[in-house]
């Protein structure tokens, strides 16, 4: 289950954050193929990273495992922020933006709730089925939107 937890997150936040990207200029927009293929581009390479932080051994492992994601994650953030997608996916790209804000509030609050104290077990278990629907979601906006990198599970 932790390593259920540690790489649905890192999904869900690869696809918001190149939701967030797409909340740019519309002035200069890329093509729709050349914006699927900067996008996986810059997904791959994170993947790539995010697959080098070594699966949880057990529960003590999931916060330090976020931790060494996020510098990784503000990264591509980073540089999906210069993509300009083109204007007809607009709708995904919101939809992937609350997702993202409820992505990051379930794990803010989920790592400060272990830092106070809370068994982790416990913790998992609450939050795991919602963080798998936000998950099957970008899933499914990342088909729409016709990625193949970018949604698939790492």
């Amino acid at each position: 289950m932790p390593r259920t937890l540690v790489r649905g997150t890192l999904v869900v936040a690869l696809l918001a954050i190149l939701g967030v990207a797409a909340c740019g200029s519309s002035d200069d927009s890329l093509t729709t193929d050349e914006y699927r293929e900067q996008a996986d581009q810059l997904c791959q390479v994170s993947s790539d990273a995010l697959g080098e932080i070594p699966d949880p051994q057990g529960l003590q492992d999931i916060v330090p495992a976020f931790t060494r994601a996020f510098p990784i994650i503000d990264a591509l953030s980073n540089d999906l922020d210069e993509l300009s997608p083109p204007e007809e996916f607009a709708a995904q790209h919101d939809e992937v933006i609350e997702l993202l804000r409820e992505q990051n509030q379930i794990n803010t609050d989920a790592i400060a709730r272990i830092e106070d104290g809370e068994p982790i077990g416990t913790l998992i278990e609450e939050i795991s089925p919602r963080l798998q629907e936000i998950e099957d979601e970008t899933d499914a906006t990342a088909t729409e939107l016709g990625l193949t990198v970018c949604g698939r599970d790492a």
